[in-house]
């Protein structure tokens, strides 16, 4: 039973439907159909402002006064599955065109065109920072953007460089997923929620859960997330996404149960090596040190930001380089349906969950690396004392010292109980695919 509870995941698979559409001979196949287009050479200039950078350092495209749209790109002869070469300054780059971030690994440049919104971005990172503004953030969270200095106006320069590119170049087809309950038939409500128990090794049971947004309506999960939380007795919530003020604007938050709890709102950004982002996920994990659980962490999609967090935390409690991958990809089955014998799998760990452990840890061997250690250590980077290390790692453990009295032990009740076993027992299976997939490759 010890063996069944350190590893977690969801045994059910849904079918890939991969449908390859050609629109015409000469273009290069890809992850939709491109039209062919009359007109347009494939180029375009678009500027920008920096009063409509977002918090995140994504560059909103404007032109002749208004927002550059994805119909702009198209009737340049750009369109999303393509490869472009923007230039600016004295800058020259080439991205691909996406409408998700996912469909590129963290840290990679790109150029988001869907619908109204188009702009220029890095995948968990911040492209305005990185080349043309600076942001100043004040105590009540708002911020504004200005020009670095010596800049008074940027112009972006898009040529087409490879039609259907992204597909040849990245290797892998388009990971977007809908909003609709109905989409998803073959998951549970806490499954579409993305929200999920995390039962690795040395965490305490039923201490720790991580899951979508439960008060942010715009995904049509928070309800549901809101609802798991109540049913799981969440106790204390680290809320990534939102600031105070965002939070309790959200429609009908006085009547979530997350309004009950003791939360902290971080609204952070998604640049994980940036000073902002390091500070205020020290102020979320003395935030859990400080308070009893059961414990949630959740960001918009509970994926990147969350997913982070959680692998973090699941290291310090000691938990295997295998359980953390395992754990993190449960997302990317509850959204996009990729399992472990997906060809995709590896790639996304490769460019999202790796990627980023190393560059926290400082290390290119993690599955050789001690992760606990390394864990705490980099807690002590971000300004933790061990003492407030200890009493986080007493909360997730399941117990935690009670100044006015003895320690308490977060033992959940039978329901809760027997929900996480049930969790747990699928575990084994989408486990046992991933090692038999592992000794296939290496024989």
């Amino acid at each position: 039973m010890r063996r069944i509870f350190r590893y977690f995941g969801i045994a059910a698979a849904l079918a890939l439907a991969l449908v390859m559409i050609a629109a015409a001979p000469v273009m290069t196949p890809g992850p939709s159909a491109y039209r062919a287009y009359a007109e347009g050479g494939g180029e375009l200039d678009a500027g920008m402002d920096p009063e409509l950078i977002s918090r995140f350092g994504n560059i909103r495209l404007i032109r002749d006064g208004r927002h550059v749209t994805q119909d702009d790109f198209e009737d340049a002869g750009i369109e999303y599955g393509d490869i472009v070469t923007v230039s600016f300054l004295d800058q020259q780059m080439d991205l691909p065109v996406v409408k998700s971030y996912s469909e590129v690994g963290i840290g990679d440049r790109l150029l988001r065109v869907d619908g109204e919104e188009t702009e220029l971005a890095v995948n968990m990172g911040d492209f305005a920072s990185e080349y043309v503004a600076d942001k100043s953030t004040f105590e009540d969270q708002s911020f504004i953007w200005t020009y670095k200095k010596g800049i008074s106006d940027v112009t972006f320069r898009f040529v087409l460089k490879t039609k259907g590119g992204l597909y040849a170049e990245y290797g892998h087809e388009s990971l977007t997923y809908p909003d609709e309950r109905s989409a998803f038939p073959d998951l549970s409500d806490e499954q579409f929620a993305n929200f999920r128990v995390i039962a690795t090794t040395g965490m305490g049971k039923d201490i720790l859960y991580r899951t979508a947004t439960p008060i942010d309506p715009s995904r049509n999960r928070s309800t549901y997330a809101d609802e798991a939380c109540k049913k799981h007795g969440i106790a204390t919530i680290m809320n990534l996404s939102d600031s105070e003020e965002t939070a309790k604007s959200y429609p009908g938050y006085g009547k979530t149960y997350y309004s009950t709890t003791d939360y902290i709102p971080l609204c952070m950004g998604v640049d994980f090596d940036s000073d902002d982002f390091r500070g205020k996920l020290a102020e979320g994990l003395r935030y859990f040190a400080e308070h009893k659980g059961p414990y949630a962490v959740h960001c918009t999609e509970g994926k990147d930001r969350a997913g982070l967090v959680a692998a973090l935390l699941e290291c310090l409690m000691g938990a295997e380089y295998d359980e953390v991958v395992s754990d993190y990809m449960v997302s990317y089955y509850n959204y996009y349906g990729i399992t472990p014998d997906d060809e995709r799998y590896d790639e996304i760990v490769s460019d999202n969950i790796e990627k980023t452990l190393k560059t926290m840890f400082r290390t290119d061997d993690l599955k050789n690396a001690d992760l606990a250690a390394e864990a705490e250590e980099y807690c002590r980077e971000i300004g933790l004392t061990d003492g407030e290390i200890e009493a986080l790692k007493a909360g997730l453990g399941g117990k935690k010292t009670d100044p006015a009295g003895p320690a308490v032990s977060a033992d959940a009740p039978a329901a809760v109980l027997i929900a996480a076993l049930a969790a747990a027992l699928t575990a084994a299976a989408v486990y046992a695919i991933y090692r038999r997939k592992k000794s296939g490759s290496r024989q």
